[in-house]
């Protein structure tokens, strides 16, 4: 009887929409806050804090009144939500790899956590006009997106050398016999293969022959490196409510599609700048939304 009770309070109980939240990183956070400001359905958040078991915990809460689709911020809280309620619409986004976790479905929809990467570039050129062969690193097995982001720097005429390493000693020797001709450094944003000891050694290297390094991803920019083009990640939380409320609207069409902000989000690492000793024009500033100094 109680059972019977519970099932009918569940059935009538007010829709609403589970948001999902890997970790208490700030990067995770700012979208989170702000798809709950911008969300007009009924939600309720969940930070499972990288913590598995109290992920399931979180997901038996959810199977016993079921929301009306999820908003996973983090791969972690996305994998989880796919794995233990696959019939639940889900939206996701600040996934590095989605096909690693296995998010690449018919039945998902991403929001993509970089900019499109014409943008970047173009962004990047702003800063700096004058670049014209950049230096690309990463593993033997170049990521898919390495290669589209050597394709769009050489469509941009901006020439590429990609150079790879299995490791920390292989990535040395590669350092020290850089050619004279490169002008910048491009820094992949693969946790596997930028190590903390590589990210040192390709940023000091940087520094000594006072050539920038450029990322899409603020992490970087924040530990060091020169400037990042990231998106802004407010913005990818409105994305996310504004897809949310179409998708529970009967909008189909949104997985066909690929979904990512048009607004970036520009971090300058000023120690790094004043050791490159790289100058730029005082109205550039105004491109800058963060710098990070000592």
């Amino acid at each position: 009887m109680m059972y019977m009770l519970l099932g009918i309070l569940s059935a009538f109980a007010e829709p609403y929409i589970a948001v999902l939240q890997s970790d208490s990183f700030v990067e995770y956070q700012t979208p989170t806050t702000s798809f709950l400001k911008n969300c007009t359905i009924k939600t309720k958040a969940y930070d499972i804090h990288g913590d598995k078991d109290l992920g399931l915990k979180r997901i038996a809460e959810l199977k016993k009144n079921k929301p009306k689709a999820i908003f996973a911020v983090g791969a972690k809280a996305a994998w989880i939500a796919q794995k233990e309620l696959p019939n639940i619409p889900l939206v996701y986004t600040m996934v590095q790899d989605p096909e690693k976790f296995g998010l690449r479905s018919s039945k998902n929809i991403e929001i993509k956590m970089h900019p499109p990467k014409d943008l970047a570039v173009s962004q990047l050129q702003l800063f700096f006009p004058s670049i014209q062969h950049i230096a690309v690193f990463g593993s033997e097995i170049p990521t898919k997106e390495i290669k589209e982001y050597t394709k769009v720097m050489e469509d941009f005429g901006i020439k590429t050398t990609l150079f790879q390493s299995s490791d920390t000693r292989a990535l040395r020797k590669i350092l020290t016999k850089l050619p004279d001709d490169i002008d910048a450094i491009w820094l992949p944003t693969d946790p596997t293969w930028l190590t903390p000891e590589k990210f040192y050694h390709i940023n000091n290297t940087g520094i000594k022959k006072s050539i920038p390094t450029l990322s899409n991803s603020t992490y970087l920019a924040q530990a060091g490196a020169m400037l990042s083009v990231s998106s802004n990640h407010e913005s990818i939380g409105i994305l996310g409510a504004e897809i949310m409320n179409q998708l529970l609207q009967g909008n189909e069409s949104l997985h066909e599609q690929t979904h990512f902000t048009q607004e970036t989000f520009v971090t300058l690492n000023r120690e790094t700048q004043k050791s490159i000793g790289l100058e730029f024009e005082p109205f550039m500033f105004d491109f800058i939304h963060q710098q990070i100094e000592k």
